[in-house]
């Protein structure tokens, strides 16, 4: 499963009630069930639970479906929600891919995940390593709203 599979922010919408919701978790844990079983005959498989990874950073849908996700907090002053557009604050870009910013939190529980799969000894991407390389576009992202009209940029 990618790691923005819940992506599209215009299909929030669909999928409202708990029979729908059930039918959906009903097929991805078929799936996923599959990737385990795959991954426990094998100790050089890992099976990366995208969904849980999912749930712990961004929530989940209520009991109706409907989008309860919560504000990711990565590092003091870079609040994240999961939303759509091309400023960093948001997890997905405008054209509805996952950005640096959802990758982030994805790559950080890749890393953790191998390393305490198989031993390894891979570098943790840090916070600090991704506010530096977004910074340009904080920086550029704040000169465009104090470039726009007042009356564009509410």
């Amino acid at each position: 499963m990618p790691p923005c599979f819940e992506r599209s922010l215009d299909k929030f919408d669909n999928w409202q009630s708990a029979r729908e919701m059930t039918n959906i978790d009903a097929g991805l844990d078929l799936f996923d069930n599959g990737l385990h079983k795959l991954a426990a005959a094998d100790r050089h498989v890992y099976f990366l639970d995208g969904r849980a990874m999912f749930r712990s950073l961004w929530g989940e849908r209520d009991d109706r479906g409907r989008p309860l996700y919560k504000t990711l907090h990565l590092s003091p002053g870079w609040a994240v929600t999961n939303t759509s557009g091309d400023d960093p604050h948001n997890a997905l870009v405008a054209d509805g891919h996952c950005g640096v910013v959802w990758n982030t939190p994805w790559a950080q529980h890749l890393v953790t995940s191998l390393n305490a799969a198989f031993g390894l000894h891979l570098k943790p991407i840090t916070d600090a390593e991704v506010i530096g390389f977004l910074q340009p576009s904080f920086a550029a992202s704040a000169r465009s709203a104090l470039a726009m009209p007042a009356s564009l940029s509410k």
